[in-house]
This record gives C-alpha cells, structure tokens and sequence, in this order.
C-alpha cells in the first residue's frame, strides 16, 4: 500500500507530465494526418468566417450555443491561422484544461493519488482521439463542467468566495457551450443545494452563485427555447434502440470511432475486449458499493458518487426528454459529462489502490492504453483512406477543363457543404426545384433549374453501373469513384 502511495507522491510531477506528454503526442499525430472534414466540422469552419456578432444570430436558429464558435473565432484571429490543423489543436486546448484541472484544484482537493488517477485515465481514454482533434465544441463543453463540479465541490468543502464566483464562471460558459452542458450544470447546482441542506448550512452564498448564473445565462433563453421548440416538431436524431444503448456503455473507450469501418480488427476482438473493459468496471463499482458500509470513507465515496451523478442524472434527463419529447440522444453529447465521470471513478479507484484489488484499477488502465493502442491504428488507416479519397476527390474537381461550378440536389446537400469547404474556388450550388431552404453559415447559391456545362452530381437516385446514362439530355456519368456516401459524378457534355 505505502510503496504504491509513496511512489505516487514522490513522482507526481514526473509521472503526470508524462501523460499528458503521450496523450499530447497522439493528439498532434492525429491533428496533421486528419486532413479530411466531415459535416460538423464543415459547419463550424464555415461559421467562424462570419462576424461575432453573426455568429450570436446563427447559432440562435441552430440547437448549438454560440460561445465555442466565438472561442475558435477569437483564437483564429489571435494566431492569424484558420487552417483545419490550427482549429483541431484548438480543440485539444480544450483536453490540456482539464489536465490543468487534474494537476492543481483536483490534486489540492484530493490528494496526489486520485489527480494522478484521473490525469492517467483522462489522457489514455481512446476517445480523446476523436474529441481532441474534432473540430467541434466537446472537449471545452468537457473541460467547463468539470471545471464546474470541481470548484462546486470546493465551495461545498472549504466555502472560498473565489469558489463560488468560478462556480457561476463555469456554468455560463458550460451552458453556452452545450445544451448537455447546460443540463449538467442545472444539475451541478440540484447536487449542491441538496448537500448543503443535508448538512443543515446556509446555502445563500449557493443561491446568489445560482442567481447570477441565471441572469447571465437569460439572454439567451428566447433562443433555447425556440430551439427545444424546433427540436420537437423536426429534428435528425432517431428514436433510442438496444444498439444505441449499448454503444453509451462503451462509446468512450472503444477501440475505434464507432461510426468508422472495421479496418485493422474485426468485430469479436472488439467485443472480447469491451466485455472485459466492462467486467472491471463493473467489479470495481461492486466493490465501492461494499465500501459504503465503512464510515471513515464516506466523505470520499459521497464525493464521487457527487460526480458519477453528474453524469448519471444528465443521460437519465436526456432519456427522459427523448422519451416525452424528441429523442436527443447522441453518444458523442455525452463527450460534455466525461470530466466528473472520470473524476468520479478516480476518487472511488484511489481507495482501491492500496489494497488488494489494486489490480483491478491497474488491469483497468493497462486495457485503456491497449485500446488506444488499437484506436491509433485503426483511426490511422481510416485517415489514410480519406486522404487518398480526397485526392482522387481533388483530381476530378480539379482538373483541367473542369467547370467552376457544382451543382447538388437538397439529399447530397452535406456532401456538397464539405466540398463548399475543402474546394472553396468552386461555386457550390444547390438544385431544389420543388423548394428553398436557408443553407446558412454555408454560402451555397440556390437554383430551380440546371443551366448547360455545369458539373453535377447526385447521390439518390442514379443507378450505378451503367457505362452511360443520360439526365436531361445533357448529363452523362464520366466518373465513378469508391467515396463515403457517394459514388456518382456527373459532367456536362
């Protein structure tokens, strides 16, 4: 026991630099060989090239806060770069955060052990991987309400006015994050006063912090609301199912992104691998249950239960919401909850790490860097297959000859919004005769009619196969090419 805690405290500095070290160099690999952009990303890219005060106005129709696409914007400006590596790095900004959470409050509030746990398991979770070079908002709305738990926790402890001013920091920043963000940090607050007036304290330092925070935050209720609104009568996300289910229990260590193909491991290693991944956690929560019944560990074990419930209460209301509602479950949304859960289980695995069953939060961890291990490989296939995809991509619109516009029907529009992105020379058109949609943050033109010598493509409804096929007398299939999501081009005679 002694040796273990003994090594943790003599080497903290050393032994966390290094982690952060290891997950910070897969990061960055993954930041310059991730050149290809999907949807999401194209839309953040496409938002941050309009002024903030657009930016505020967009994103109140979209069902996304505004703040992370102000951050990028800032930052962009800042380092006078707005190429894809810069906007993926600033991504991982959002991880180093919480490192930075892990090494000082965390360690200060307790202990050597447990911030070592949760900078060890928070740098080898396989799906930093993705949230560290996304460029999108999940590792800041991470990183915010982790921070928010963490000095919640410390107002709760020790009562410092500072405390409760970062509490309300992080709320609003959270909440203007994400909307799951926004559920976590309501939650954040339902766990404070709860634990306040089952100690019988005054909770009107806790009151104002929640007062301010809701002043700050009622801007922007007008906009959420007519969002939930939008959400209800129309949204993309489909109904909850066993596989959605499954895929929440081990979406933040898999091996692999989920909606990626198999490439250098196949389905039952994967399985074999999550079901022991799971094994572990599962003995490990059955021993902390065991543990309730020793007194002198209940101050620690309330404490993370306070955080796994972070996460726990913040997908039981998403369910809920789903359920009465419209269903708003997406495992990645859950990517803003991470921080307290890992948090949560560092504090319940620094009370195993001196006795017997050490092994279990030591097998826990070695099965993490084996599945990073497995996500480096895979993840780099798959970048390496997109990167030849964009190329052949590349060569076809741009080769010589080649017309200067592009023309797409509303089904292909999230294919012709990256392609809006990655070849911004081209003049990327919608075709929708039968109507009009607002493309916005993207700058498509909107045609009811297809000129002659334009190139056009469609994804829907073309056969494949055929050496020629003729669309309105003046379209023939010229190439095919093996591209997620589509495999037809089409070009003017």
């Amino acid at each position: 026991m002694k040796n273990l805690e003994d090594l943790i405290d003599k080497n903290f500095w050393k032994i966390s630099l290094l982690f952060i070290l290891i997950c910070s160099g897969v990061v960055i690999y993954f930041c310059f060989i991730r050149v290809s952009i999907w949807y999401d990303e194209a839309y953040t890219i496409a938002m941050v090239k309009y002024p903030f005060a657009d930016i505020i106005t967009i994103t109140s129709w979209d069902v996304h806060p505004p703040l992370y696409y102000l951050l990028l914007k800032f930052f962009t400006n800042v380092t006078g770069s707005n190429s894809i590596i810069a906007m993926r790095i600033f991504s991982y900004l959002g991880i180093m955060a919480a490192f930075l959470i892990g090494l000082f409050p965390i360690r200060r509030l307790f202990g050597k052990t447990t911030a070592l746990l949760f900078i060890a398991a928070l740098s080898l979770m396989p799906v930093n991987q993705y949230m560290g070079t996304e460029i999108r908002m999940y590792s800041w709305a991470m990183f915010f309400v982790l921070a928010c738990a963490v000095y919640a926790y410390d107002c709760f402890k020790n009562e410092k006015p500072l405390s409760y001013i970062l509490v309300t920091l992080f709320a609003v920043c959270g909440a203007y994050t994400h909307n799951y963000a926004l559920i976590a940090v309501g939650i954040i607050y339902g766990l404070l006063i709860t634990a306040y007036l089952m100690t019988n304290r005054k909770i009107i330092k806790v009151i104002f912090s929640l007062a301010a925070f809701i002043v700050l935050y009622s801007p922007w209720i007008p906009a959420i609301l007519g969002q939930v609104g939008r959400v209800k009568q129309d949204y993309w996300i489909g109904g909850v199912t066993p596989r959605d289910i499954l895929l929440y229990s081990y979406y933040f260590f898999s091996p692999k992104e989920p909606s990626h193909p198999y490439i250098t491991f196949s389905l039952p290693p994967m399985a074999i691998g999550l079901s022991i991944m799971l094994l572990l956690i599962g003995i490990l929560f059955f021993l902390i249950i065991k543990k309730h019944k020793k007194k002198h560990l209940l101050e620690n074990l309330f404490a993370g239960d306070a955080f796994v419930l972070v996460y726990v209460l913040t997908l039981v209301s998403s369910i809920f919401f789903s359920i009465l509602f419209k269903p708003i479950l997406v495992a990645r949304y859950t990517i803003c909850v991470l921080g307290p859960l890992l948090l949560g289980t560092s504090i319940y695995a620094s009370l195993m790490i001196g006795s017997k069953y050490k092994i279990i939060i030591m097998s826990s961890l070695s099965m993490l860097l084996i599945f990073t291990l497995a996500r480096i490989s895979s993840e780099t296939s798959f970048y390496n297959k997109q990167t030849e995809y964009k190329t052949q991509l590349a060569t076809f619109i741009n080769e010589e000859g080649s017309p200067s516009y592009i023309i797409s029907t509303p089904e292909s529009f999230s294919l012709l919004a990256e392609i809006s992105i990655m070849f911004p020379h081209k003049k990327p058109i919608v075709y929708s005769p039968y109507r009009y949609t607002d493309y916005t943050p993207f700058t498509l033109g909107v045609i009811k009619f297809i000129p002659d010598s334009l190139t056009f493509f469609h994804v829907e409804s073309l056969v494949v196969g055929k050496d020629s096929v003729q669309i309105d007398r003046n379209y023939l299939i010229q190439t095919e090419l093996s591209f997620p999501r589509f495999n037809i081009y089409l070009k003017g005679k």
